[in-house]
């Protein structure tokens, strides 16, 4: 290929640079003697520290960046699953008060069982309509308006006053 102005002449030279690495494979061979040498070795120069170094730095900054904000995301997830009751959203700070009759892995493994929530979903929705219980229609009817009305949120039996 071939370049007719200062501009045609740089994209080409930096689209043949960055395709092979090499900003020299897109120009014409020149000797050291030549007027444009210093000219030459101050393109190739530049080009390299500007177009691979700093760029690519850039690149890979934004990248180290981007995967350093996914692990503190997935840390805060962590830290919330392991401190928060995933139905009621209580804290485990609660349910360390010497008035509360349970712990924190008590009340989620027994009295807020994620999976006992997800087979009661599954068995009121596998049954006839007509079979259905009073409350098992209005969870029923609450799923299907997607509300989580009938979740225990913010409460718990074992933090409530008797």
């Amino acid at each position: 290929e071939s370049c007719t102005t200062g501009i045609q002449c740089f994209l080409l030279i930096l689209e043949v640079g960055l395709a092979n690495a090499d900003v020299s494979a897109g120009m014409l061979p020149i000797q050291f003697g030549d007027p444009y040498y210093a000219l030459y070795y101050l393109f190739v120069v530049a080009f390299v520290i500007l177009i691979i170094l700093v760029l690519l730095n850039v690149i890979f900054g934004i990248i180290i960046d981007s995967f350093g904000q996914l692990r503190s995301e997935q840390e805060e997830v962590a830290k919330q699953m392991l401190n928060e009751c995933f139905i009621c959203g209580q804290q485990r700070h609660v349910f360390e008060d010497p008035h509360v009759d349970s712990t924190f892995e008590s009340h989620v493994s027994k009295e807020h069982n994620v999976w006992d929530y997800v087979c009661f979903i599954v068995y009121i929705t596998s049954k006839k309509q007509t079979d259905l219980t009073g409350t098992e229609a209005y969870v029923i009817e609450e799923l299907q308006q997607s509300k989580l009305d009938w979740f225990p949120l913010n409460r718990a039996l074992v933090t409530e006053d008797p």
